[in-house]
């Protein structure tokens, strides 16, 4: 029998781009799907606008809509689908994304004919009217917790389909309440547990970036999940026994994760709060980083905050200009 398919959909204030995804899930030329969309306690029409689009859709059996208690985060909500769902595998979307018709029937056709724990495809960003493709993960022969510390793989959890069964067993490691940095987390999870690693070259999901989105802002918040992140890797190396074994490239990922958020962060208070964090890790590293995090590291080091705002403008610009 063709494998049920279970579409995961965490949603949260999303109203303006909800029914676009909505259309692109319900239009799979995949026939055993199910569809779960769970909503963060969203304050806007996100709701109503899903409901509104599934009317257009009436012979769709299989959708579920649940709502979390309160607003939790994207881990959580992640959390949520997964334990809904009741397919063979998994697929997850994001609600201001969208899919080829024929993404689920190239990744489930994939998964199926080599028995894959993981199936990865290949995704196209769009910001404004600007593409770019990012290709298709390409196993280097070495473990997938390596390529995932070199991110060979795919930090997202999209463009992806998963057996169940590997994300359950990731289920337990990830806490609750954060949002920058789950999908990571959830990777490098299945990294450790999935035993066969697939791909395709197939364009399989296309992802819009909004400047308002969580993944585009900087707060506390994300300094915050930061460390959480790293404690939660920390922890898990040391359980596979990889820890003194990737020390090196995890102190380094540390020190260039720290100099991200230091460099597109406005807020002067937060970067004086966590001038030191990592401190000890970028001193054994700062004569690896490339050149626009060794500057940030040296800017913070000294706390020179207005120049690293003139950089900071001068970075922003020439990423604008391409």
């Amino acid at each position: 029998m063709t494998p049920l398919v279970s579409i995961c959909v965490p949603v949260y204030n999303v109203a303006p781009y909800i029914e676009r995804c909505v259309r692109s899930l319900t239009e799979q030329t995949y026939e055993r799907l199910e569809y779960i969309f769970v909503d963060d306690c969203s304050t806007d029409e996100s709701i109503a606008v899903l409901q509104r689009t599934l009317k257009d859709y009436p012979n769709l059996t299989q959708v579920l809509i649940h709502s979390n208690d309160s607003n939790r985060g994207t881990a959580y909500t992640r959390r949520q689908c997964i334990l809904q769902a009741t397919g063979d595998y998994i697929i997850f979307v994001d609600p201001d994304d969208c899919i080829p018709d024929n993404a689920v029937e190239i990744l489930a056709n994939k998964a199926t004919s080599t028995d894959a724990d993981v199936v990865c495809g290949a995704m196209i960003r769009i910001e404004q009217n600007r593409q770019t493709t990012d290709e298709a993960y390409i196993p280097s022969g070495n473990t997938p917790i390596e390529d995932f510390l070199t991110d060979r793989f795919p930090r997202s959890a999209v463009a992806k389909i998963y057996k169940r069964s590997v994300l359950l067993a990731s289920l337990g490691h990830t806490p609750e309440g954060i949002i920058y940095g789950s999908d990571r987390l959830l990777s490098m999870y299945v990294c450790g547990n999935a035993q066969k690693i697939e791909t395709v070259k197939d364009v399989v999901y296309r992802y819009m970036i909004r400047p308002d989105s969580c993944s585009a802002t900087r707060s506390e918040r994300q300094f915050e999940n930061l460390i959480t992140f790293w404690q939660c890797a920390d922890a898990y190396l040391k359980q596979l026994g990889m820890h003194d074994t990737y020390n090196e490239l995890t102190e380094y990922d540390k020190v260039a994760d720290k100099t991200h958020l230091m460099l597109h962060t406005r807020d002067f208070a937060l970067r004086k709060k966590y001038a030191d964090l990592f401190r000890q890790e970028e001193a054994r590293q700062m004569h690896r980083l490339k050149r626009s995090a060794y500057i940030v590291c040296r800017l913070v080091h000294k706390h020179r905050w207005c120049s690293l705002r003139i950089y900071q403008i001068y970075i922003n610009l020439r990423e604008s200009l391409g």
